[in-house]
């Protein structure tokens, strides 16, 4: 008959902790990635972003007569964090992948 002494089983109830706690962060972080807004900028749009006091995200506001626009980003770690405004001219994203260049 097959045995299996305590040491193992305990071993072996361990190894399987860890890895069903390492499976629930995975989904967890993979949740918070896909909660994420993406930062492509177009005027008008505004995205953001958080939980537990940590988060960010960006906006971008109305064109000037000129073409370019104000665009803000953010973030927040335990509560601290800033903003971020400047200029921004759009152009293709073939020349840009974020589709703007500072103005």
């Amino acid at each position: 008959m097959f045995t299996v002494s305590r040491e193992k089983m305990a071993r072996r109830m361990d190894f399987l902790a860890v890895t069903l706690l390492m499976l629930l962060m995975a989904a967890f972080g993979a949740l918070m990635y896909l909660g994420t807004p993406a930062a492509k900028a177009a005027p008008g749009q505004c995205s953001y972003g958080g939980a537990w006091g940590n988060g960010g995200g960006f906006c971008d506001y109305s064109p000037n007569s000129d073409g370019t626009f104000m665009h803000c980003e953010s973030v927040y770690v335990m509560g601290w964090g800033g903003q971020n405004c400047f200029l921004v001219r759009p152009v293709p994203v073939e020349v840009d992948p974020r589709g703007w260049v500072p103005a």
